[in-house]
């Protein structure tokens, strides 16, 4: 399997299973997904993440060789979330995850607020699919929440 391959499992499971948790209020919308946007190096799908239908942030997943600290991922990122007028983003390179506020400014570098433990630390050796895996990255970002 491609790391393409990868991100669109990925992608398709993080859709899946917002789309089950209306009854904690979350959702998701605005799905797009890139094979090469500016700047970013590297294939990206995102997604507005919404609480009780506001939006909240802007996920961005990627894949591993795009740094979720990358200038061109950030301000992608930014620029997207600027114009919905979203105040976070997160940035996942289906390796690390951060959580970052959107910085006001073009090519401006925010610090992250939080950054999730990595896909390999949580599930050591994923065989195959990463559905387990993105399942067991889901419940370590809903405690981080408690």
């Amino acid at each position: 399997m491609s790391q393409k391959d990868y991100l669109d499992e990925s992608f398709a499971i993080l859709q899946e299973r917002l789309g089950t948790a209306t009854h904690l209020g979350l959702s998701a919308s605005e799905a797009f997904a890139s094979d090469d946007p500016v700047g970013v190096s590297g294939p990206l799908r995102t997604l507005t993440l919404q609480v009780q239908d506001t939006p909240f942030a802007l996920l961005g997943l990627t894949v591993p060789e795009v740094s979720v600290n990358s200038a061109g991922l950030i301000n992608y990122l930014a620029r997207r979330a600027r114009a919905r007028r979203i105040s976070y983003m997160v940035a996942c390179n289906l390796r690390d995850a951060c959580l970052l506020p959107v910085p006001s400014r073009p090519d401006e570098v925010p610090q992250p607020i939080k950054r999730y433990p990595c896909l390999y630390q949580i599930t050591p050796q994923p065989k195959g699919s990463l559905s387990t895996g993105t399942q067991c990255l889901g419940r370590a970002i809903r405690q981080d929440r408690q």
